[in-house]
């Protein structure tokens, strides 16, 4: 069953999408809209895609302030939906979309992709397969290679909507439990013209899960040494941990010391299987007609988790999420 698909956005993760589309069976990317695309196929007009009844999804890639609008006429034109995120920063939008979404018979996938990376699916399965026991402390390192620039930063949502939103979908993922607590501190110690926008680069969250147990996810905007992705989940038989993967695991030593292989430089590079393998599960969804995850429900979940983290950053305090 050949499933018709448009791609609305054209830039680096447009193109990304674009090429693990072209590599799944059965799928035909009848069009790509982007004012910018150079494509055979690519168009200005949305309406053209809209009003195309062959197109029964549609692939949001475009900048994260038009998510919101751009899912809501996909739904409304009855096309099922895979959206980058954030769809939206504000949880009233989110919840209102659902409706639209549930209303309209709409399958909607969201972009956190790291539930779709081979090692981040493995830990998930042996946590709930009871392989480390009862879940007790967890701990999260992300940070970026590069800081962003200004441009983007001033319009991102802050670095705990645009940046770990990921790691609370991925706290949920993994342990199986929801989010209960929240404290957040922080600071711009990289680039201190963030300020200016209410925002940080650095931080630490603490947070407490649903059976009691602890996390802490430590981040930075800025490492200069590669993409720094480590997980470590504790339980009481137990302990999984999943460290900065590298090209291969081969370790030189001599006289001079001992030296491995340098961790992936990017986002793109480090998880570039776990984007191919969230659309391929989209593209599942649609043929199968099984409900995709991670949906608006989970969305809406890490949204309430960074703004909780926003709020104890601004008053010091911890944020209960009841």
């Amino acid at each position: 069953m050949t499933i018709n698909v448009a791609l609305l956005g054209a830039g680096r993760m447009g193109m990304i999408h674009y090429e693990n589309l072209l590599k799944i069976p059965d799928v035909k990317v009848s069009y790509i809209y982007d004012p910018n695309s150079k494509q055979d196929i690519s168009v200005s007009n949305l309406t053209t895609v809209l009003e195309d009844p062959k197109v029964e999804a549609c692939i949001i890639a475009t900048p994260s302030s038009t998510h919101m609008e751009l899912v809501k006429l996909c739904a409304e034109h009855k096309k099922h939906i895979f959206c980058e995120k954030p769809i939206s920063f504000n949880i009233q939008i989110l919840e209102n979309l659902k409706n639209i979404i549930h209303k309209n018979n709409i399958k909607l996938q969201v972009g956190f992709n790291r539930r779709f990376d081979p090692s981040f699916e493995k830990i998930s399965k042996l946590v709930a397969l009871g392989a480390i026991g009862k879940v007790q402390l967890i701990k999260i390192t992300n940070r970026d290679p590069k800081r962003p620039d200004l441009n983007f930063v001033k319009d991102s949502g802050g670095l705990f909507f645009d940046f770990n939103i990921h790691d609370f979908d991925t706290l949920r993922f993994i342990s199986g439990l929801e989010i209960t607590e929240v404290y957040a501190v922080g600071d711009a110690l990289i680039q201190p013209e963030l300020k200016q926008f209410n925002d940080i680069d650095t931080a630490l969250i603490s947070l407490k899960l649903s059976n009691n147990a602890l996390a802490i996810i430590d981040c930075s905007r800025e490492t200069g040494y590669g993409y720094d992705q480590r997980l470590e989940i504790f339980g009481e038989r137990g302990m999984l941990s999943l460290p900065n993967l590298t090209t291969t695991s081969v370790v030189s030593m001599s006289t001079t010391g001992a030296q491995s292989q340098r961790i992936p430089f990017s986002f793109v590079e480090r998880y570039k299987n776990s984007y191919f393998n969230e659309l391929s599960s989209f593209i599942q969804c649609l043929q199968q007609n099984f409900s995709p995850a991670p949906n608006i429900d989970d969305a809406i979940k890490a949204v309430r988790v960074a703004t909780a983290a926003q709020k104890s950053f601004e008053k010091n305090s911890t944020q209960s999420m009841a």
